[in-house]
């Protein structure tokens, strides 16, 4: 038993001597390969976030870019819709005002028409007054239509 407790004790020393230090080493360097991977894997996680935040961040950026983008452009449209409004209500009293003044041109063209009229008239009853001599009721009926031709000339 004295020989079984020695040669123990033996391979005990011997396997602690050359085996020991190597398993411990290898041992060492799988929990700093282990460590180092979950520290990577960490960081790459940490990196990750910080990359989902910044998407997260220039994804909103965009979308207030692309918000102020249309409220520009819906703008500028209504500036342009009013602009347009502003010519064509413009254009619209340029016409108006011509066609006025084409209204009242045509109004003083048939006013000279009418005195024209008027004074063909007067001489035409003042030769026939010369041609004829008039009694008082006569001479009544022909003012009369003188003043009828004047309003039918006046409606015209």
């Amino acid at each position: 038993m004295i020989l079984y407790l020695v040669l123990f004790t033996l391979l005990m020393w011997a396997v602690g001597h050359f085996a020991w230090g190597p398993i411990n080493a290898m041992m060492q360097k799988r929990q700093d390969k282990v460590n180092g991977d979950i520290d990577h894997a960490q960081k790459a996680r940490s990196d990750a976030e910080d990359n989902q935040k910044k998407t997260a961040a220039a994804l909103a950026d965009s979308k207030n870019q692309a918000i102020s983008i249309i409220a520009e452009a819906q703008k500028r449209g209504s500036a342009q819709e009013d602009a347009i409004m502003k010519q064509a209500h413009a254009a619209a009293a340029a016409t108006q005002a011509a066609a006025e003044k084409d209204a009242a041109q045509a109004r003083q063209d048939a006013l000279a028409h009418a005195k024209d009229d008027i004074a063909s008239l007067s001489v035409e009853i003042a030769s026939k007054m010369i041609n004829k001599e008039l009694d008082a009721s006569a001479h009544q009926q022909l003012i009369n239509s003188y003043i009828k031709g004047l309003d039918d000339h006046g409606k015209a």
